[in-house]
């Protein structure tokens, strides 16, 4: 009887070896501010629509919002413009592309966006980046 105990409790012990330990991630905070601000932003246009406005209305606005936070807005090239559903409200995703401060464009860069604010992605091809988490989860679509 003891071995069997014995053995039950070594077992146990080995088993309990094989789990796992949570893996800590640096940029758990960023990712959770970035998914914040865009759900706001859902929010926001909801409310943006309800009001009154049109989807038409609420993409030129947010255009403008977007290219209001490039070094040169009146450079802002837009495409894939459009509204996409995000959990209770809606989202303007699409791409932006401007120039920089040596006049040069930088490449389309993905944007999720309000009548009044935008997110743009700075990430570059090779890398991600945790701030930007929120745009691909709304604009994935």
């Amino acid at each position: 009887m003891r071995c069997i105990t014995i053995a039950g409790s070594l077992s146990a012990i080995f088993l309990a070896g094989c789990v796992a330990a949570p893996q800590y991630d640096p940029y758990l905070h960023e990712r959770q501010i970035s998914l914040k601000i865009v759900s706001g932003y859902a929010l926001f246009n909801r409310d943006y629509l309800y009001s009154g406005h049109s989807e038409a209305d609420l993409i030129s606005a947010a255009k403008v919002a977007v290219a209001n936070g490039l070094k040169d807005p009146q450079s802002a090239q837009f495409k894939n413009a459009r509204l996409v559903a995000f959990q209770e409200g809606a989202v303007v995703c699409g791409e932006v592309n401007g120039k920089n401060s040596y006049g040069g464009y930088t490449g389309f860069k993905k944007f999720a966006a309000t009548s009044e604010a935008a997110l743009i992605d700075q990430t570059s091809s090779s890398q991600a980046d945790a701030r930007s988490l929120g745009i691909y989860e709304a604009c994935s679509n």
